[in-house]
């Protein structure tokens, strides 16, 4: 764990420039649709479990787990704050 290695908008004082750490699982192209479906719920359903919870707390990592849509959202976002640094 790197709790204390700064982030990017500590290092450069500008808040714009912080990420927001995604994670996604991926499956094949031809994956059908019903297993995806169960997989993707059960892994939202972790993000509700108050032990994973506690666990993530008591690791001092933030920890909001949602569907495919908000890692599409984030990835943008990210992508958004890079093109500012790269100018």
């Amino acid at each position: 764990m790197l709790s204390q290695t700064p982030t990017l908008a500590e290092i450069t004082g500008n808040p714009k420039l912080a990420f927001t750490e995604s994670f996604g699982i991926f499956g094949p192209p031809k994956l059908d649709p019903a297993v995806a479906e169960r997989l993707v719920k059960g892994f939202v359903s972790a993000g509700q479990d108050q032990e994973v919870i506690d666990g993530a707390e008591a690791a001092g990592l933030p920890l909001a787990i949602s569907g495919p849509e908000v890692l599409v959202d984030n990835l943008k976002r990210n992508e958004s704050v890079l093109n500012r640094i790269l100018g």
